[in-house]
This record gives C-alpha cells, structure tokens and sequence, in this order.
C-alpha cells in the first residue's frame, strides 16, 4: 500500500518528487499487483478552520497558475473535507520587505504576542506548541520568551547544561580544583548571570584577576552567603554539593533530582 498526496511532495521532504506521485497514477502499475486507487477525502486529523483554509490556499494558488497544466493536476488533488466540527484556528503572520525589524526579533515578538493572547483567552501554557523547523530558531524563541517571564518545556531546558544554577556549581567545582584565570572567569561569569553580583558584568570580570575567592565573596549579595572552598574536602561529594546549593540558595527540586542523579554516577573530585 502506498498512501500519500502529490501536495506533500512539493515540500521535496526526504528527497520526494512529486512527478514520481503523479506517474503512479497516470501509468500503468509497476509492482506485480494491479493498481486500486482509493481517494482518502476526510482528514481526522486536522480541525474546519485549518482544513478549509488549506483547500482555499490550493484552490487560489491553481487560479493564479491557470496555465500550468502539470501544477493543476497536483493542487487539485483532492479537496479535504474535516471529520468534525470542531472549529479551530488559524492565522498568519507576514513579514514586510520594508519591516525595518530585525526578523528573528519580528517572529519573538509575534509569538509572545500569540501567547499572551492565548493565555488572556483561558488557554493554559501546556496547551500551547510552539513548531520550528530549525533547532536553532526554537533555541532563540525559547531564550527571548524565557527572557519574558513564559516558562518553557524543550529538549534545550530540559538539558542540565542548560540551567544557569547547574553552570555555576561546575563552575565552582572546577575552580575549586584549579584555580587558574580561565576558571575564575566562567565562575564569576555564572554568578553575574544569576544577578549574585553587585557590580557591572564587565567592570567585575576585569578586578577579578587580581582577586582571589575571598575577595570575590565580598561583592556576593546573597544574605548570610559565608561558602568555603576548603569545606568541599572535608565532606562527600553528595554532602558538597549539598553545601553549595544551601550558601547560593539555588537550584529546584527538578534540577536537585537530576543532578543528584548524575553526580551519583559522575564524581567530580576525590
């Protein structure tokens, strides 16, 4: 059995060619069966709105290519019709040649703009899926709705190197292992990142290497904050990390699990 529509084929996904599609159905079979068509006209899986906006998109597009012949034959193939009346949305978004915006900046502000709308309209975050084609474009939506105060699910987030909490302990272990310029940097870059700092990023980062860890501290706006590197080789490796998350106040109960979990299998000093 082969299933499909000549329509997909134009997105040339996985390598397809619509005249492959076409010729199945003009010619005579090629495989050692007869050829029994079946037009699968009811879509289940899309609602009205979205079903009835894609039969109009195809339907304008053949008007426009009158013409073509060859064009016809694929957008005419078949019209859908939705199993159900659930109704659906759909809208689109277009960027002007003339939009002055940077895009990417565009398409950030649109989304969040569908979402606040959405959320405004009694819809859940869980009830909203955000499609990219590129992983690096869901990467940057992500980071700018972050930025926004709209919490996120993606593989990105779920990552432990993706949470600035988990960065700053590695951050610290490593300096606390060796304390060399390259260290002290990504550590003080961590905790200007968590906002501990009551200094400018750029100004902070230049005194720093002159300084040694006591001196850093002093410039940690956590309250109480008092961490000691040589308590780290006095406890277990559960135990220090223990110490860190309770002197920096950080981290879920999500990222404790899985960092627990993977500090059981990965110890990062004896």
């Amino acid at each position: 059995t082969l299933a499909g529509d000549p329509k997909q084929s134009i997105y040339r996904w996985r390598g397809g060619d619509v005249k492959e599609f076409m010729n199945l159905l003009a010619n005579e079979s090629p495989f050692f069966c007869d050829k029994n068509i079946i037009n699968l006209n009811n879509n289940y899986r899309s609602s009205r709105e979205i079903v009835n906006f894609n039969n109009s998109l195809f339907k304008h597009i053949s008007e426009l290519y009158a013409d073509n012949s060859d064009l016809l034959q694929i957008l005419n193939f078949p019209k859908q019709n939705h199993s159900d009346d659930e109704k659906g949305y759909l809208s689109l978004n277009f960027y002007e040649k003339n939009n002055k915006t940077d895009i990417d900046l565009f398409y950030n502000i649109k989304i969040l703009s569908n979402i606040n709308d959405l959320i405004k309209r009694g819809y859940s975050y869980k009830d909203i899926c955000i499609i990219v084609r590129k992983k690096k474009e869901g990467v940057k939506i992500g980071d700018y709705l972050t930025e926004n105060k709209i919490p996120i699910i993606s593989s990105e987030v779920l990552n432990l190197s993706s949470s600035p909490d988990i960065n700053l302990i590695l951050n610290l272990i490593r300096f606390h292992i060796e304390q060399s310029d390259f260290n002290k940097i990504n550590l003080c870059k961590s905790l200007c990142e968590l906002n501990f700092i009551n200094q400018l990023k750029e100004d902070f980062l230049i005194d720093v290497l002159e300084k040694d860890f006591q001196d850093i501290k002093k410039h940690i706006t956590i309250d109480d904050f008092n961490l000691e590197l040589k308590q780290l080789n006095r406890v277990s490796t559960y135990e220090a990390l223990e110490y860190i998350i309770d002197e920096f106040k950080i981290l879920s109960t999500f990222y404790i699990s899985r960092y627990y979990d993977y500090r059981h299998y990965n110890c990062f000093w004896v």
